[in-house]
């Protein structure tokens, strides 16, 4: 049975760990170059290593998202070292706890430019290479932050929010270049450093992770690997029709929509 990303190659950001690396590791598997673009080198050298274990090719590529310059040599780097781009995650982002009116500016943007500004500027120097090739595929890691609100990550909310209505504009405006975008919105996901800083800053870290896994339906929190089994279907054929789409793995949590404070 052929790979289903043979040949094919994946700038994925915030690659160093969590869903990130799950999603490097799974497209790995199935035939795809792998570049790494992410902030953290002990991280990323790491999941390059894991890459090259599994017999595929990987490259670590520094990039603060958030720079426009850095963002452009990122995508040039990966051109020219693997000789194409055909799928972008725009995966990386942070989540800081704090009421509105104790948010400072500087916090704010770190959120806003993060989770959302990076996603923008990596579209936005990835898609004229799509537009080339005519076809590619961009998969935003949105969350079901984006979908229902939190009380105290008002700004990661935003942040999120915004990134599902900018899969939507990219897929409307992209579509005849048969450029795909669309966008995965897990919860709290176990072996994701922002769960786990969430999770150590707690006073009773078991008593937390045992509420956020029973206020989903399923009665349990989700896996980064779980997220990168999504991730795979829509970078693949098998989803060659699918554009615009919000899909949420969460456990049923927006469902029920049960009310949280972080």
């Amino acid at each position: 049975m052929a790979m289903e990303l043979s040949g094919r190659t994946a700038a994925i950001t915030g690659a160093g760990s969590g869903i990130g690396r799950a999603t490097a590791l799974r497209f790995a598997q199935e035939g795809a170059s792998i570049a790494v673009i992410d902030m953290d080198p002990t991280w990323s050298h790491e999941t390059v290593s894991m890459v090259k274990k599994l017999g595929g090719k990987a490259l670590f590529i520094e990039t603060d998202i958030r720079k426009e310059a850095q963002v452009e040599r990122a995508v040039d780097q990966t051109v020219k070292v693997f000789g194409r781009i055909d799928i972008l995650v725009n995966n990386a982002g942070i989540a800081r706890t704090a009421k509105i009116i104790e948010t400072s500016e500087t916090l704010w943007d770190d959120i806003i430019d993060t989770n959302l500004k990076g996603a923008f500027l990596m579209s936005k120097h990835v898609i004229p290479h799509f537009i080339r090739a005519n076809r590619g595929v961009i998969i935003n890691t949105a969350s079901d932050a984006g979908i229902v609100g939190f009380a105290n990550l008002g700004a990661y909310c935003a942040s999120k929010g915004g990134l599902i209505q900018l899969t939507r504009a990219l897929a409307i405006e992209y579509g005849d270049h048969n450029i795909r975008v669309n966008a995965v919105a897990p919860t709290s996901t176990l072996h994701t450093r922002m769960l786990d800083r969430l999770l150590n800053a707690a006073p009773d870290r078991d008593k937390l992770h045992k509420a956020l896994a029973d206020s989903h339906p399923l009665k349990r929190l989700g896996t980064a690997e779980e997220i990168a089994e999504l991730m795979l279907y829509l970078a693949g054929d098998r989803s060659a029709y699918v554009t615009g789409a919000v899909f949420s793995i969460d456990g049923g949590i927006t469902a029920a929509c049960p009310v949280a404070s972080f």
